[in-house]
């Protein structure tokens, strides 16, 4: 009996070291494993999703039009004046003085009342009149009656014919010259009249009942066709 005994309690201590000795190999085992799959390079399923997760919200970014941030090294360089305005203020010519062009004919229109280019065929007209020798155009170019002055004195001129007696005082060869190197393009407006080059010749603009005028012709101060009439009226 007590033999017996002994022989259950060597039996039970053979089988505890029998599990223990189990245990320790299923262990190895598993670390072997995951040793293994670290080594393989295999990722876990958990990091194989993230991944997966990941990498289609980056493809869907991409399709939807978004543009994925960049590193401040390497991002790309931005447009000179992108988004300051500063393309607003260049025409597509390519010419910045193209816009004051546009902006000086309108105010000329509208002080005038007729565009630059109707304004310079005239001038043209009376320019090559003047160059011509063409004193019968060129009267005829002046609106009457209008005070003439030269050298000798004044007198008030009532049309062209009478004008011409008067035509070489004022159209002297210096003044003639210096109108033949005036382009007819040299035009600007004041206080509702166009003015040539440094205000030399002035012009009455063209309206409905009547074609562009010479008003005043200024050689010196002591050569110059001019209105006579009383201050503020313009006889028609």
């Amino acid at each position: 009996m007590r033999m017996s005994r002994m022989s259950a309690i060597l039996f039970a201590a053979v089988m505890s070291a029998a599990q223990l000795s189990a245990c320790g190999r299923y262990a190895e085992i598993e670390t072997a494993g995951q040793t293994a799959d670290a080594t393989s390079g295999e990722a876990a399923p958990e990091a194989a999703e993230s991944a997966a997760g990941e990498g289609a919200a980056a493809e869907s970014g991409s399709q939807a039009g978004e543009t994925p941030s960049a590193d401040p090294g390497t991002q790309a360089p931005v447009e000179s004046g992108a988004g300051d305005g500063a393309q607003s203020l260049i025409p597509e010519s390519g010419n910045p003085e193209a816009s004051d062009q546009g902006a000086d004919a309108e105010a000329f229109f509208n002080q005038s009342g007729m565009s630059k280019e109707e304004a310079a065929a005239f001038v043209s007209t009376f320019l090559e009149a003047v160059k011509a020798d063409n004193r019968e155009a060129v009267a005829g170019m002046i609106r009457y009656p209008r005070q003439v002055k030269t050298p000798a004195g004044e007198a008030q001129v009532a049309g062209a014919e009478e004008f011409l007696a008067y035509y070489d005082e004022i159209f002297t060869p210096d003044f003639r010259k210096k109108l033949e190197e005036t382009p007819a393009t040299d035009l600007f407006c004041k206080d509702g009249l166009i003015g040539l080059g440094d205000g030399s010749v002035w012009f009455y603009p063209a309206t409905v009942e009547d074609d562009m005028s010479i008003t005043s012709v200024n050689v010196s101060a002591d050569r110059y066709v001019r209105y006579g009439g009383p201050s503020g009226v313009q006889p028609g």
